[in-house]
């Protein structure tokens, strides 16, 4: 029996030609696995240090979620009633206060030499020397509290932060040397707006993507300033009733775009440019995005539900073209991702 032309090209095309695409299509949007990435689990306060290249994982103590230094080789964990600094493998302890204080986050100067701590309900930020473990206390208004940490930048050595005027509500971004001088506002809302806690800035120009929801309006809205003050712009808003609805803003290497995931039971994950236009949403039960080194490419803590009783999540990326169905499984389990950085 001979077999006709038609059909010997038709299985030719899809022995042959199928499998040459789907071989190169991974090598084409498959970003390359690189640095490292810190995470955790919902059962323990240890923390891991996963090497992407050659997978070799680092079991850590610690004590919640932990902040990377600015060089890569210190680690800050300032939740859960006390403070601890440890190398980046958690193996040496740099510094320890067990002093129950609920501290909101820390920031790291740009030398981390010293770290910044906030704490809730006080206009007090704390500078901790790590060359002498002297702490020098930063006194705000009285009637100023501060709220949450956006960058201590190398340029102008300010400290940028969140602030709410306990008399009369309004909502600021602030800033101020680390000596407690040159305190100002940076930028004031209304009354009846509140600034949110998802947070970011690109250093090298000095822009701060920051979150607003008004309360009579029901909206929330992405907004950016540069930290001078100057280039106010509301970027995109949305009717959501709910003031934490964007959240984990993150802008790109070369801040071009930012991602962000909103809150909902999908937890979609978007990017858009930095001027708020070409919104494009690209990954479904996608939370914490974090860019790779190159900018191609997006890790997330991805959630998914397991029957109707049960959820859990572990860790993926995929390049930014990449169908959600190629994304690879960087760690498995019910992992909570933290950071990815490079050496």
């Amino acid at each position: 029996m001979t077999m006709k032309p038609y059909l010997f090209a038709f299985i030719f095309y899809s022995v042959v030609c199928l499998q040459v695409s789907c071989s190169k299509e991974p090598f084409q949007i498959a970003p390359d696995l690189e640095g490292k990435i810190i995470y955790g689990n919902s059962q323990t306060q240890n923390y891991f240090i996963k090497d992407l290249i050659t997978n070799e994982i680092v079991t850590c103590a610690g004590k919640g979620p932990p902040i990377i230094s600015n060089s890569k080789n210190k680690l800050a964990f300032c939740k859960f009633g006390g403070l601890l600094i440890t190398n980046i493998q958690g193996t040496e302890i740099i510094y320890e206060n067990n002093q129950f204080i609920m501290r909101k986050s820390c920031l790291w100067s740009p030398d981390d030499n010293y770290l910044a701590l906030f704490t809730f309900q006080s206009n007090l930020i704390e500078v901790l020397n790590l060359s002498t473990f002297k702490t020098i206390q930063i006194k705000l208004p009285n009637e100023v509290r501060t709220k949450n940490p956006i960058t201590w930048t190398d340029t102008d050595e300010f400290i940028y932060f969140t602030s709410e005027n306990s008399k009369n509500s309004e909502n600021y971004i602030s800033k101020m040397k680390f000596d407690g001088s040159s305190f100002q506002n940076v930028f004031k809302t209304n009354k009846q707006q509140r600034i949110g806690s998802s947070l970011d800035c690109y250093k090298p120009s000095g822009l701060i993507l920051f979150t607003i929801y008004d309360s009579l309006s029901f909206e929330s809205s992405i907004c950016k300033i540069m930290t001078d003050g100057d280039v106010f712009q509301l970027i995109y808003s949305e009717i959501t009733h709910n003031a934490e609805f964007f959240n984990g803003i993150k802008i790109s290497p070369n801040g071009q775009d930012f991602a962000y995931y909103i809150s909902g039971i999908n937890f979609l994950t978007y990017i858009n440019d930095i001027s708020g236009k070409n919104k494009q949403p690209i990954w479904e039960k996608a939370t914490n995005p974090q860019w790779s080194k190159d900018g191609r490419a997006i890790m997330v803590n991805f959630q998914y539900y397991i029957d109707w009783k049960s959820a859990s999540n572990d860790i993926r990326l995929k390049g930014l073209k990449q169908r959600d169905k190629d994304a690879i499984v960087v760690e498995n389990g019910s992992s909570l991702f933290y950071s990815w950085f490079f050496d």
